[in-house]
């Protein structure tokens, strides 16, 4: 599981594919896909939940959440899935 945040202000579509290129030819191979999304007010950001192969591999980089249904591809950063208070100071202090 990673969090996902998306680069362009775009919502991160639900269900899409997770590709590192959207313009490579078909079949685009497929690196996961996105769990759930949301606005987080907090972040500033769209951001997601997704399942995504070889993960520590992606993290840090952009990838490509892709929905065939609308025909979009949103540039995500991969990122830790704990967006608020990662090292959990808020709920010891």
């Amino acid at each position: 599981m990673v969090g996902l945040k998306s680069l362009d202000g775009n919502p991160v579509p639900r269900g899409a594919q997770l590709v590192a290129d959207p313009n490579a030819a078909k079949p685009v191979p497929m690196l996961g896909h996105v769990a759930s999304q949301c606005y987080s007010p907090h972040v500033g950001a769209h951001i997601g939940l997704g399942l995504l192969i070889d993960r520590a591999e992606w993290m840090g980089r952009r990838v490509f959440a892709v929905c065939e249904l609308t025909s979009k591809a949103v540039p995500v950063e991969v990122t830790s899935p704990v967006f608020i208070d990662p090292d959990g100071g808020r709920a010891r202090g």
